[in-house]
């Protein structure tokens, strides 16, 4: 049985010599503290820095707004929009581009190819299932960016 307070219930961190273990054996706080110092040193670019804290400011997750596609493309050093600052119809591109692609080769592989299917009855449906996903997607960006009430892009450019 462990109480708060016990001196049994300890952190691994805590234990001295916790960074010089192999990194398997690291605890969560030392993993997250070696990922923070690597994640930190590949910088985004400035108009994405800046909409980022604005974004941060709302208090919503960060998850949310730099999904991990965006963050792949800051990293090469495109300066694309954060979603919620996008329009719709870029959302909506981008959205179902990656998911369409992704999806289709998954079901080609794993599914459709062993089912008989054709190649262009697998790149519609494929293209049907990113349509969709790109709009929900979009609907989502939409929806937060109105809800806190930000702006567009070219109008958090222009006020930089």
């Amino acid at each position: 049985y462990w109480k708060v307070g016990s001196p049994f219930v300890f952190h691994r961190a805590n234990v001295p010599k916790a960074a010089s273990r192999p990194f398997a054996r690291r605890s969560c706080r030392t993993v997250q503290r070696s990922f923070a110092k690597v994640s930190s040193a590949m910088a985004y670019p400035t108009k994405v820095d800046s909409a980022l804290a604005v974004l941060a400011g709302t208090g919503m997750s960060s998850s949310n707004y730099a999904p991990p596609i965006h963050r792949i493309l800051w990293r090469m050093g495109t300066e694309i929009p954060p979603p919620h600052l996008a329009s719709f119809g870029f959302n909506v591109l981008l959205s179902g581009l990656w998911f369409g692609a992704i999806w289709g080769l998954f079901m080609w592989f794993f599914t459709w190819r062993a089912s008989g299917m054709t190649m262009g009855a697998a790149s519609l449906a494929a293209l049907g299932a990113g349509i969709v996903f790109g709009i929900a997607m979009a609907s989502f960006y939409r929806y937060g960016s109105r809800k806190y009430k930000l702006p567009s892009w070219s109008q958090f450019e222009r006020s930089l």
